[in-house]
């Protein structure tokens, strides 16, 4: 195995949390990111990973602290933003959700993910002309270190 051989090889470590992640087996997604966050506490993939498989665990108010603690260690990542965003749409609070997607599209005015989620927020709160300007440049891709997610509907 990959990381008996090559223990302190992180990108290892977190690409093997990332199939358990894909495959749903998150108690394993977590056990492998222990072996990264034990040695590098600050691993920034093993982080959001380790939130992300929260959310997927249902345990939000765990993910949201600790993007919230990642948001403030990096506060110029607009996808960490959005990677906050979600987990506060998961939790139920959506004008937060608002509050940092607007940090993100401010920082990155052209950064698709977080324009498009928060064009949706504003759309179903009825805000419909907040969206358009951002809507209209070219999209910025979307960064490695994120992880895509499913998210929970918007209500209504």
């Amino acid at each position: 195995m990959l990381t008996a051989k090559t223990a302190d090889f992180f990108p290892a470590w977190i690409l093997q949390a990332r199939i358990a992640f894909a495959a749903k087996n998150y108690d394993q997604t977590m056990a492998l990111l222990e072996n990264v966050i034990s040695r590098e506490a600050d691993n920034l993939d093993a982080r959001v990973l380790q939130a992300n498989s929260w959310l997927a665990k249902n345990e939000t108010t765990k993910a949201v602290s600790a993007l919230e603690r990642l948001n403030t260690s990096y506060p110029g990542a607009p996808a960490l933003k959005v990677e906050l965003a979600k987990a506060y749409i998961q939790s139920g609070k959506f004008s937060q959700a608002a509050a940092v997607l607007n940090e993100a599209v401010t920082a990155s005015p052209n950064y698709a993910d977080a324009v498009l989620l928060l064009s949706e927020i504003n759309l179903r709160n009825a805000k419909a002309g907040l969206p358009i300007t951002a809507l209209e440049g070219p999209p910025t891709p979307r960064p490695r270190t994120v992880l895509p997610q499913r998210l929970p509907a918007l209500p209504h």
